[in-house]
């Protein structure tokens, strides 16, 4: 029976020709790197060597060259009476396709090395022994020590896990097999574990090699009591699995000393077999987490270095502003950066590139169209609130740097409509790195969340203000919220956490916290009108700059703020 159309597509990345090939004088037939060492003499490669070559690497239960494919035809024919013959052609199609996306896939370089990864510096660290072992294992072996037998990679989307794992292959300058934990999973009971077993015994024949299987999760969860046919597979799948990695007969190939390195990678470690992820298999978990501010930096760098940027740009502002954003993410802010400056027939990628690009990621796609639909007076009022927020923002010490002020119409997330947005910037790398927060930062939060809707009620009345302060009323709750239940941060409670699911927040506590919340969002809602009533001059001075540029940067800000004194009011005791 054939694997039909879910078949098993594995890519191979070949080692970069810098480094040389490593030893593979034990290959008993010729192997898909014959048909490259022929094109580069000028030999020709036809495509029945090629399509011979690469049965190695499609089949059910490793079949290879010509007997592969009488075996197929037998297994058609027998499938051919117990099935209809459309089902038969249409998983022949299948199989043909898988085979030809093999083929076209199985020989591609692998140029990647760890000066390609930035921001995880401690993950490198971390792999830099590994790939040690693998191009020297003698200095190892002398001393008795073994090649870890997996490395399993684990973080959030888009931190670098796969780009970490080419990079290993590159620096070891081994041939490195690449698939997905969710090709190996079929209806078929023994499907998966046939395609495991395909996976290492090819990896055998080019040891030592690396075999990489993208979001293991799928295959690797828990193992369950259940009989059902998709627990079945999954069970037999994850066994063979273990069995290879650590089984009886081991993993060392024959194509070298160096063996076999499993790397995995997934971003729910948690739900993984604790036999799969004990040592012996996955000797070295590596956790990659988000990038520090410096990290973000340095990805930047990376990914701007093939890019003709103008002296404007400031990388290291951008990595302030972007706190929280991944590596995939920044790669994207610098793509989106490039095609803005095409898009303006510019020769150079200037900062007011990066600014649209950033705009586009952090507050959403402008709505021009409906820029021109909002009347004057709503205009004036959005400007107004916005102006609540960045006026505070600049009166408050210990707090962020107003970035930019935006009354322009944008799409948020979740499909919302945003009227428009204050941006601010990270002060300090502390604030830029970490969540380590002082009492005095989260009740100017707490103040400058606020000014948008005191901006309202102090120009146009508490009956005029709009809803527009919805989201900024979360914000508020849950800071203070989380500054009386969860950091100690309170006048009568003390320090202590509590949550809604434990007794000590039933009854009379319960009112406490309440009592508590009030009296934060009461006094910050206070200190705004204080600052802003007599302020109010510097606070029509922005919204009538808003609304006649729609957009204000912070050096548009400082013009207008010429003069201003900053903490005019005591801080709470």
């Amino acid at each position: 029976m054939g694997m039909g159309k879910g078949s098993n597509r594995i890519k191979t990345l070949l080692p970069s020709k810098k480094g040389g090939k490593p030893n593979r004088s034990n290959r008993s037939k010729r192997e898909p790197f014959d048909c490259i060492e022929s094109a580069e003499s000028g030999e020709e490669c036809n495509a029945d060597d090629a399509e011979e070559e690469v049965q190695s690497y499609e089949g059910y239960a490793g079949e290879s060259g010509s007997d592969s494919e009488s075996n197929s035809e037998a297994s058609s024919d027998s499938e051919a009476s117990e099935a209809n013959s459309e089902a038969s052609e249409d998983e022949e199609d299948a199989e043909e396709e898988s085979a030809s996306d093999a083929e076209a896939e199985a020989d591609v370089t692998n140029t990647t090395t760890l000066a390609d990864v930035a921001g995880i510096e401690e993950a490198k660290r971390e792999v830099t022994e590994v790939i040690d072992f693998i191009r020297s294992p003698e200095v190892y072996i002398k001393l008795g020590a073994k090649m870890p037998k997996g490395i399993l990679l684990c973080g959030p989307p888009g931190c670098g896990k796969t780009l970490l794992a080419r990079a290993i292959a590159g620096e070891a300058e081994v041939p490195m097999i690449i698939t997905s934990g969710s090709e190996f999973i079929e209806m078929f009971v023994g499907v998966g574990a046939a395609r495991i077993r395909q996976v290492f015994e090819e990896a055998k024949k080019q040891a030592p090699c690396i075999i990489f299987i993208d979001e293991i999760d799928s295959i690797g969860r828990q193992r369950s009591a259940g009989a059902t046919t998709s627990n079945a597979e999954q069970d037999q799948t994850i066994n063979q699995l273990l069995t290879e990695m650590d089984g009886f007969e081991g993993n060392s190939g024959s194509g070298g000393s160096g063996g076999i390195l499993v790397i995995a990678a997934t971003n729910r470690p948690d739900i993984l077999d604790s036999a799969l992820t004990r040592p012996g298999r996955f000797d070295r978990i590596v956790t990659i987490g988000m990038p520090s501010a410096k990290g973000r930096a340095d990805i930047l760098r990376v990914h701007t270095k093939t890019k003709p940027l103008a002296p404007d740009v400031n990388l290291a502002s951008l990595s302030r502003i972007t706190k929280g954003f991944t590596g995939a993410e920044l790669e994207s802010l610098c793509n989106e950066a490039a095609i803005c400056a095409a898009r303006k027939r510019r020769t150079t990628i200037d900062q007011a590139c990066f600014d649209v690009a950033l705009d586009k990621a952090l507050l959403g796609l402008e709505l021009d169209g409906m820029s021109t639909s909002m009347s004057e007076e709503q205009r004036r009022l959005i400007a107004y609130h916005e102006a609540g927020h960045a006026l505070l923002g600049v009166l408050m010490s210990d707090f962020d740097v107003v970035k930019k002020i935006s009354i322009v119409p944008r799409a948020g997330a979740g499909g919302g409509i945003m009227g428009g947005v204050t941006l601010f910037e990270p002060l300090n790398d502390t604030n830029a790195n970490l969540a380590l927060y002082t009492q005095q930062y989260l009740e100017n939060q707490l103040v400058v969340a606020l000014g948008g809707r005191v901006a309202e009620e102090l120009k146009f009345g508490k009956m005029r203000a709009t809803t527009g302060a919805y989201g900024d009323f979360q914000k508020v709750q849950k800071i203070a919220r989380d500054m009386v239940t969860q950091y100690g941060f309170n006048q009568n409670l003390g320090p202590g956490a509590w949550t809604p699911d434990t007794q000590a927040t039933s009854g009379n506590m319960a009112n406490e916290i309440d009592r508590e919340v009030s009296y934060l969002v009461n006094w910050a809602y206070d200190r705004a009108t204080q600052l802003l009533t007599l302020h109010e001059g510097y606070l029509d001075k922005i919204a009538s700059k808003l609304m006649e540029r729609g957009t204000m940067g912070d050096q548009d800000l400082l013009e207008v703020l010429v003069g201003i004194g900053c903490d005019i009011l005591p801080s709470r005791e």
